[in-house]
């Protein structure tokens, strides 16, 4: 950064002060360069309807900063200069007014577009005086005593301005194109009749080059993967739709992007990022999507890939030069020993040895009838097919009613009648020293052995269908029960708990 040099005794002229200026001008804007680029950014301009409202929009204080010329005219006695460039800033520090009438022909809207651009614009016009060599006592008013007002400041500007569209039948509207030298903010749609300006009718545009995120805000961004994340908004299957923040100008190679999907996939699927058209989604070996390669709520990572203009779904591992298979959902892969390889587990089982090590299995003895048990026959490893597993049907439920003397039917499902069953309640107000969501096991009519029995609690009978329980109608349903703290034999209240049953089949 340059500095202006001065001596004592020196008499000062008005290029010193004006060299001071631009000096200090040309450093602020090639640091904002810097910062920002040489591209067109605005900061603040937030656009809202007017309170109370009306068909008029408010666009508040802010900046633009953009390349211009050093100086475009004289500045004082330094004259113009075209050849040079830096980034300007150009500020608005009150809010300014737009008004937005609505079209005159019915079934019409029109869009308006604030647009801002930047300006250096000479004011603060007075009469200066000025030095009188002959009466030094009486200055001359302005210029060889002329009178003439000079400017005494070279601002610069953030100047907005509103352009109208053209109007049209609602919903084939357009919004105007800035006027050269502009860029478009802000997109305000009005139809006919309408009588004020909401907050729905203003849109920022997608390409408005407006600062979302200001320094002390990277790092949370960043953390946050904030610039690369959205929720697709679409509301069709096969369709994913982001608005990313900040806005992309363009997908470019290897950009990442991550959405948390709002439909499963039935099919190829497409996906528009910011309104810059669809894109095909592949799988990394370049399939279309299929049934649930997507499914809803997920979050999703794409790599795009400019080779096929295409966005890759990540997080698959390679299977063979015929394709790729996903590794978390093995459920696509009829093949047990293909599933392991695509995990680089290899293709063999393992088993546990008596120091609780893994070894290889050796070998398979004879088939395994599906669904049974596979048991290691001998110390070499050798599987054998171990029979049917004792249980292959289960059922529960949790939360029934307890009432003194009463019944409850339980429709378990299982086809048969349960060959296990086991019983417990479970504390929803504290008593008896116990805390809400303790359980106890407890036995109602003891194991079952095919006919009805009672125990502590009650009678209970099973079916192929039903699980069937008569409660005592003594003093308490479970009046012999111990307090958890003193060990002293208590009641329990009924109210106080819930019963839960788990049947096997």
């Amino acid at each position: 950064m340059d500095r202006i040099i001065v001596y004592p005794g020196q008499i000062p002229t008005d290029a010193m002060f004006l060299n001071t200026n631009q000096i200090a001008m040309v450093a602020l804007g090639l640091l904002a360069q810097a910062v920002l680029g040489t591209n067109t950014v605005a900061d603040g301009l937030a656009c809202t309807p007017t309170t109370p409202a009306s068909l008029s929009v408010l666009v508040g204080p802010g900046s633009i900063y953009s390349v211009a010329n050093l100086e475009a005219t004289a500045y004082g006695s330094l004259p113009a200069d075209t050849t040079d460039q830096i980034v300007k800033q150009g500020i608005v520090l009150g809010n300014t007014t737009f008004n937005c009438p609505a079209p005159v022909t019915s079934g019409q809207s029109v869009v308006y577009l604030v647009q801002a651009q930047y300006q250096d614009t000479d004011g603060g016009s007075t009469v200066l005086p000025y030095y009188n060599a002959s009466n030094p006592a009486v200055p001359y008013s302005g210029p060889s005593n002329s009178g003439n007002p000079q400017n005494t400041i070279r601002k610069g500007v953030c100047f907005l301005s509103l352009k109208t569209g053209v109007a049209a039948t609602t919903g084939t509207q357009t919004t105007p194109t800035p006027d050269a030298g502009y860029v478009g903010l802000y997109a305000i749609t009005v139809a006919n009749g309408q009588t004020t300006v909401t907050s729905g009718n203003i849109k920022q545009l997608a390409t408005a080059p407006i600062i979302g995120k200001k320094l002390v805000d990277m790092l949370t961004a960043i953390q946050q993967d904030t610039p690369n994340f959205a929720l697709d908004t679409s509301g069709v299957a096969n369709t994913i739709t982001v608005a990313l923040t900040p806005a992309p100008a363009a997908l470019t190679d290897g950009m990442v992007v991550r959405v948390k999907v709002a439909n499963s996939s039935t099919g190829a699927t497409v996906m528009n990022v910011n309104g810059l058209g669809n894109v095909a989604c592949k799988t990394t070996s370049g399939a279309d999507f299929g049934t649930n390669t997507v499914v809803a709520n997920g979050i999703y990572t794409f790599v795009y890939d400019a080779n096929g203009n295409r966005l890759q779904l990540q997080g698959f591992t390679a299977a063979a030069a015929t394709g790729l298979i996903p590794a978390n959902n093995l459920s696509d892969v009829s093949s047990v020993s293909t599933s392991r390889t695509n995990l680089g587990l290899g293709t063999a089982a393992v088993k546990a040895t008596s120091d609780n090590t893994k070894s290889t299995v050796a070998a398979v003895s004879g088939s395994i009838t599906a669904g049974h048990i596979a048991t290691f026959a001998d110390s070499s490893g050798t599987v054998q097919d171990g029979g049917s597993p004792v249980f292959t049907k289960s059922y529960s439920t949790t939360g029934q009613a307890i009432s003194l003397g009463g019944t409850l039917t339980l429709t378990h499902g299982l086809g048969a009648a349960p060959k296990f069953i086991m019983t417990s309640i479970v504390c929803t107000s504290a008593e008896a020293g116990y805390n809400v969501g303790d359980e106890l096991i407890v036995s109602l009519g003891g194991p079952y052995s095919g006919t009805s029995v009672t125990a502590t609690g009650g009678a209970m009978t099973v079916d192929a269908t039903t699980i069937n329980i008569k409660w005592s109608n003594g003093v308490a349903v479970f009046n012999s029960m111990l307090n958890k703290s003193t060990g002293a034999v208590v009641s329990l209240t009924e109210s106080k708990w819930t019963l839960s049953v788990k049947a096997f089949a």
